[in-house]
């Protein structure tokens, strides 16, 4: 999914590319992602499609070093030595998986973009797509040309919030809905500048508490979302969620619709990416293959990665959280976070949008905070190892059960306090420190 801020007609938008995982071909992994990025382009696209893509193309033909991030992935993912395909392009010749800073060339997968490059059209009808469904099938997957062209990326209506000033955007996913139910409990109802840093802690966590056993269910669904995703946020439900809430005290959760919570969602390999252009454009975008290597089976033909069906083993669809604040009186863009790999990353993006107002946070800060959430179920906080003196420590004197964890999920965030308005702002683009992540900036 992606969030899409258009400077020129001043709205966000969303796109959704999830696969369809309900109906009898529910275990079909359709690769969503090429008509998700074509939809785009041909929406918001300035510079030319064989352009773009001539450059990833190119990446994999020439190679590119291993990333760090790349290399400690490949080092814990047993797919590498036992598949074929995937062995030769991430093994080196002793079979081990390739170190970083390794030359990583794809050259299948440089044949598919270059098809791709010239006409991208293949991908929506003709021979391209029963060449791919055939080299699915050579990996034992039951793919048809029928499946690929069900595959349809939508534009949808992002769910909106409206505070004061600032105006904030999610996708209608199952993270987007967690995050815009934080923000909604986070300031409608009792505001961020009144606090301390105790009563933040405890507000934190009864807030995603009160999300997760909410809107988290989502995670568990057979699908993407459906019905009406922004009643989720309405004065209503919100008030609802936070009747029960009582400063400086544990209080129980009572959802709108009489739901029970469920197990907290499990990461299972994803990623995020934020772009802005030196015309105003910017774009949030989340990528999920429903766990690392996705299937762990290469399609040799084409050079591609296999995804794994959403909802693997029953674990619950791909963490990944989406959030874009507008500024309304200038019509500005002024913060868009993306994030993945834990179910802290809703909280980081809303908690680091309100220290952002209230407290002029930088993004180095924001980032640099410990990370916290609370599942709903199992009952308990987690917090990273770093904040288990501190915030965690806060918690335990409300009543809390703490863990603590090594580290809670990557984070990218474009910043802009005084609004985002092309070449001359003055914005900050981080990546994670966590996940060693990459930025540039030009």
């Amino acid at each position: 999914a992606c969030l899409v801020w258009d400077r020129n007609r001043k709205v966000v938008d969303a796109i959704d590319f999830t696969h369809a995982s309900s109906g009898p071909r529910a275990g079909i992994p359709v690769p969503m992602s090429p008509r998700g990025m074509l939809a785009l382009h041909a929406k918001y696209g300035l510079h030319p499609w064989t352009q773009v893509l001539g450059h990833a193309e190119t990446l994999a033909r020439m190679g590119h070093p291993v990333s760090r991030a790349l290399a400690r992935t490949l080092a814990t993912s047993p797919a590498v030595r036992s598949d074929a395909g995937l062995a030769a392009i991430f093994a080196d010749k002793s079979g081990n998986p390739v170190a970083e800073g390794t030359n990583l060339r794809q050259i299948a997968l440089a044949a598919t973009l270059s098809q791709l490059r010239r006409n991208p059209t293949h991908y929506l009808q003709g021979s391209f797509l029963q060449r791919l469904a055939q080299d699915y099938q050579r990996v034992g997957i039951p793919m048809t040309v029928d499946d690929l062209k069900a595959g349809v990326p939508r534009f949808v209506k992002p769910v909106e919030i409206t505070y004061g000033n600032q105006q904030a955007y999610f996708p209608p996913t199952a993270g987007g809905l967690v995050t815009a139910q934080l923000w909604a409990m986070i300031f409608r109802e009792r505001g961020w500048e009144d606090s301390d840093d105790d009563a933040r802690a405890g507000m934190l966590a009864a807030a995603s508490k009160r999300a997760y056993a909410d809107a988290g269910r989502w995670f568990h669904a057979p699908g993407p979302v459906t019905g009406d995703a922004q009643a989720l946020v309405s004065e209503s439900r919100i008030r609802a969620l936070w009747k029960t809430y009582r400063p400086g005290q544990i209080s129980p959760v009572r959802v709108a619709d009489g739901g029970a919570p469920v197990e907290e969602p499990v990461d299972q390999g994803s990623t995020t990416i934020i772009t802005a252009d030196a015309y105003g454009q910017s774009v949030a975008c989340g990528f999920t293959m429903n766990g690392v290597m996705g299937m762990g089976r290469m399609a040799p033909e084409t050079g591609i990665v296999v995804a794994a069906p959403p909802d693997p083993s029953g674990r619950g669809q791909a963490m990944m959280a989406i959030m874009a604040l507008r500024l309304e009186s200038q019509d500005q863009l002024e913060y868009m976070g993306a994030g993945s790999g834990s179910a802290a990353v809703p909280l980081t993006l809303a908690a680091g949008a309100a220290r952002m107002i209230f407290e002029r946070s930088t993004a180095e800060s924001i980032l640099a905070a410990p990370r916290f959430y609370h599942p709903a179920r199992p009952d308990r906080v987690v917090i990273e190892n770093a904040g288990l003196a501190g915030v965690g420590e806060r918690l335990r004197k409300l009543g809390y059960a703490v863990v603590g964890a090594p580290s809670l999920g990557r984070v990218n965030l474009f910043v802009c306090p005084a609004g985002f308005n092309g070449r001359e702002s003055q914005c900050a683009v981080r990546t994670d420190r966590r996940a060693f992540g990459l930025a540039q900036q030009n």
